[in-house]
């Protein structure tokens, strides 16, 4: 009798506020597509190539 009060009142609640909070956490944890990422990333490549002329012009950095 005090395993099944074990078994239903403690150990289930348990598993399944653990699975709810798994489930709440993977949603949360992958930030949702924005519309202008293609955009983003074209910009973030351009600076690097920037970056990369200016440093082959200037000759690259002596610490690195």
């Amino acid at each position: 009798m005090k395993n099944d009060l074990f078994k239903k009142g403690i150990l289930f609640p348990a598993v399944l506020a653990t699975a709810l909070t798994l489930g709440l956490v993977g949603c949360a944890s992958s930030p949702p597509e924005r519309p202008d990422q293609d955009k983003i990333k074209q910009d973030s490549d351009k600076g690097m190539q920037d970056l990369k002329r200016e440093e082959d012009r200037h000759g690259s950095p002596g610490g690195y």
